[in-house]
Formats: structure tokens, C-alpha cells, sequence
């Protein structure tokens, strides 16, 4: 029962949490706690762009998803371009920083 309370509890402030994550105090704190903190780190601003190009949906283009086979798995991917003898060019998604371009058959 001291479980199940528990975590009911946890549950309960996470969704407390969540709420008060979406309100305009929160956004403002967020916004000057990137400024004056996290932006003096070097790395944090080349991270944190490299994650939000790959995030955005509308950054692919034309790009068509595929489907590849890598080794003994199958990973989505995007189409690059095609190349003579049914092969293509793909790009495979892996966050936080896209991974090379694989040649697929």
C-alpha cells in the first residue's frame, strides 16, 4: 500500500510539474537560466542547435524516408539520392547528432 501510494504521489507532482513547465514564469525562467548559465558553457550552444536541427521535421526537404538494412537490423533512414545500380545515398537519424552517410542496396 506504501508502494502504491508512492507512486501515485509521484505521478501526481510530475503532472503538477508538467503544468507548471507550460506556464509564462517558467518560460521566462528557462529563457534566462540558457542566458546567464547554460550559455557561458561552450559546448551547450553547439549541442543544443545540432539537437534542434535534427528535431525539426521541416529541415528534411525532399528527403524521402526509407527503410534500410544495416548489418542484422533494419533502421529508418533518409534518401540522399540514387545512384546507378539500384544503390542510394542515406543519411541515418541518431540523436543527438545525425550519423553518416551509408551507401544501401
Amino acid at each position: 500500500m506504501v508502494k502504491l501510494l508512492a507512486l501515485v504521489t509521484l505521478v501526481l507532482i510530475c503532472f503538477l510539474a508538467g503544468l507548471a513547465a507550460r506556464t509564462p514564469l517558467a518560460g521566462k525562467f528557462v529563457k534566462s537560466l540558457e542566458t546567464n548559465v547554460l550559455g557561458k558553457i561552450p559546448a551547450y550552444t553547439l549541442l543544443k542547435s545540432k539537437a534542434e536541427s535534427v528535431l525539426r521535421p521541416e529541415d528534411i526537404g525532399g528527403m524521402r524516408p526509407v527503410l534500410g538494412r544495416f548489418d542484422d537490423s533494419w533502421q529508418l533512414a533518409f534518401e540522399i539520392e540514387r545512384m546507378a545500380g539500384a544503390r542510394l545515398l542515406s543519411s541515418c537519424q541518431e540523436l543527438p547528432i545525425p550519423g553518416p552517410a551509408r551507401y544501401l542496396s
